[in-house]
């Protein structure tokens, strides 16, 4: 039974890729081996679930997120973007900023406040940059990424995007960050393929594919601002996202990248 279980091991091992995390018993490791998939982890050579082990934030820097970058989400409101007074689509990134208040790291509880009923989970790709990178073209764009981490991207549930979300999308742990950041050479982000559970029912899954594809979306941000080492770009969540209460638990799974837990609660009660 021992050898069986060694070489299970020793095959997932095998499959293994190399991310970047933080684990809390651990602060010293960086890099190490994951089996995203299977949710699986070595850490000084002993395999690890990833459930049971404490994770710190992969990422620390600021985040900014990509609105109407995924089809659906586009479509949807392809309407109001033709309506006066804008008359088109627009032409640029339209981004908004989570800031420091709003990151979680992966088993973390978001305390929501009085006056939010429901958490909207959205859940997105988050491209995580390892040094500055500004004014690049789309095929050197990536060449400044660490690599890539799951993200769910909450916000309180609204129907317009034509005023600054700070109050829908910045409130304290509006961003849980997966556990660790998949190497940029071992994940090709062109589909977003994901699974929401709510208390352990699945509560939507999709493919969903980008407006713009990550590098393009790097190289337009870029065009104007500086990316910084440790700075995430959410590059857009599906239109579909479900709704969490408080006293709920919720789980996402990105392919390739892992899995993304939180509990909900309510501001001022245990859970």
């Amino acid at each position: 039974m021992r050898a069986d279980r060694m070489a299970k091991e020793d095959v997932a091992r095998r499959r293994s890729i190399r991310a970047y995390a933080r684990p809390v018993r651990q602060p010293l490791v960086w890099a190490l081996d994951v089996e995203p998939e299977e949710g699986r982890v070595w850490i000084d050579g002993e395999a690890l679930w990833a459930a049971d082990v404490v994770w710190d934030l992969p990422a620390r820097g600021t985040v900014y997120g990509l609105l109407l970058n995924t089809e659906s989400q586009r479509a949807a409101f392809q309407p109001k973007m033709t309506a006066p007074p804008y008359g088109a689509p627009p032409a640029h990134p339209v981004l908004y900023v989570k800031p420091p208040n709003t990151l979680l790291p992966t088993g973390g509880t978001v305390a929501l406040d009085p006056d939010v009923a429901a958490v909207a989970v959205g859940v997105t790709v988050g491209a995580v940059f390892r040094r500055p990178v500004s004014r690049v073209d789309a095929q050197t764009a990536e060449d400044g990424l660490l690599g890539y981490v799951a993200v769910a991207d909450l916000f309180v549930p609204h129907d317009d995007f034509f005023r600054p979300p700070f109050r829908t999308r910045a409130r304290d742990g509006f961003t849980v960050l997966g556990p660790w950041i998949v190497d940029r050479a071992a994940f090709f982000p062109d589909v977003l393929r994901y699974r929401i559970w709510i208390d352990g029912r699945k509560a939507t899954e999709g493919e969903e594919r980008w407006v713009r594809p990550p590098a393009d979306a790097i190289a337009a941000v870029a065009a104007f601002m500086t990316l910084g080492p440790g700075d995430v770009l959410l590059l857009g969540t599906p239109q579909a996202a479900p709704l969490a209460q408080p006293d709920q638990a919720v789980a996402l799974e990105v392919d390739g990248l892992g899995r993304v837990e939180f509990a909900v609660a309510r501001r001022g009660e245990g859970r």
